[in-house]
């Protein structure tokens, strides 16, 4: 199911706004594609299908999100992960016999 909260591109990569996702009939999403140097208008059904049943290069791909959190690792070399932080100073924190190393999770 398409989700408007989300990123998308084409199958072939090319950048997608998504306008609306609730204009109900066999094509609910609506939206448009860069291809060259404009905008060209388009549909899909909720599940992201230029044109159902068949596989399109407009077909909509959901682009991962990707966060960025910290761990702490220990002298010792454990890792502690009881905790996932939102800094490099909150994991800091947590042990001065500590070092803080970013890790970059696919959503």
């Amino acid at each position: 199911m398409t989700d408007s909260t989300k990123q998308y591109k084409t199958r072939n990569g090319l950048e997608v706004v998504i306008h609306t996702t609730t204009m109900g009939g066999e094509y609910p999403v609506q939206g448009a594609y860069k291809d060259g140097g404009g905008w060209d208008v388009a549909s899909w059904t909720n599940e992201g299908d230029f044109q159902r049943g068949y596989r399109s290069k407009f077909d909509l791909v959901e682009i991962p999100q990707i966060i960025e959190r910290w761990v702490v690792i220990l002298d010792d070399g454990d890792v502690v992960l009881t905790n996932l932080y939102l800094s490099e100073d909150s994991a800091s924190q947590v042990s001065n016999k500590a070092r803080a190393v970013k890790v970059e999770i696919q959503i």
